[in-house]
């Protein structure tokens, strides 16, 4: 069977298969209903071990994988009359199918690594582009992105990614995504330049360069050396600054 609608870079794909003769009408039905974006389309399932509808709430709420935005959504449907909820679920599940198949999306879900790459890298520039602003939510952005460029010389505290809008906070997991699951380029080569623009970033924003730190220290300790009344004071701090990041 080949499929008639196909876009001219990606040549049709014959596949074969075994369908009981009684339930040909049905399967015919569903491949309609699919290319017509009725149907869910290759999009993730939850498996929802809990056995009441409490459980299986807290469940996505706290699932790694959930996005901040259907955190929310859960939260706020959990206030509603179920029925109109429900009824609203269902509505934005057939725009949103209409939508993936008008798009073509069966291609970049069947190669998720480009999808991924190519989605993180668009988020990484938006978040970059924040970066180079100067207002509170900039320079968590900032830190944000040099802690991923370099944790050793930038350690990051991800309770920084509280004081970030919601949209930001969204771009901020997709660059985390990217960067955790595709290991064949370091963050900032996504970038042009990428390397001297962080390095630019972390100078304008006066991040404390922690590696530089501790190389400091220990030429202070060589230099000046640990003698007289202060000797003992220097020497913890010397080994406190070498010993901790």
């Amino acid at each position: 069977m080949a499929s008639d609608n196909y876009s001219p870079y990606q040549p049709p794909v014959t596949i074969t298969l075994q369908v009981p003769s009684e339930q040909v009408a049905e399967f015919e039905q569903l491949l309609k209903d699919f290319t017509s974006g009725k149907v869910r389309a290759l999009a993730p399932a939850f498996d929802f071990d809990a056995h009441d509808y409490r459980g299986a709430a807290q469940a996505l709420v706290h699932d790694p994988d959930t996005t901040y935005a259907l955190r929310a959504r859960v939260l706020e449907d959990d206030k509603r009359d179920p029925t109109a909820a429900l009824a609203d679920a269902e509505r934005l599940h057939a725009l949103a199918a209409r939508r993936f198949a008008e798009a073509g999306s069966t291609a970049s879900v069947a190669d998720g690594r480009d999808g991924l790459e190519d989605v993180g890298v668009q988020a990484l520039q938006r978040l970059f582009k924040i970066a180079k602003g100067n207002s509170g939510q900039c320079g968590r952005v900032a830190r944000f992105l040099l802690g991923l460029y370099n944790g050793w010389r930038f350690p990051f505290d991800l309770t920084l990614l509280r004081g970030v809008d919601e949209a930001t906070f969204e771009d901020c997991v997709r660059v985390l995504r990217m960067d955790a699951m595709l290991a064949r380029r370091e963050v900032h080569e996504h970038l042009a330049n990428g390397g001297p623009e962080f390095e630019k970033l972390a100078e304008t924003w006066r991040m404390q360069d922690v590696e530089l730190l501790k190389h400091k220290a220990q030429q202070f300790a060589e230099d000046v050396g640990f003698s007289g009344s202060h000797s003992k004071p220097a020497a913890e701090l010397v080994e406190y600054i070498q010993n901790h990041r």
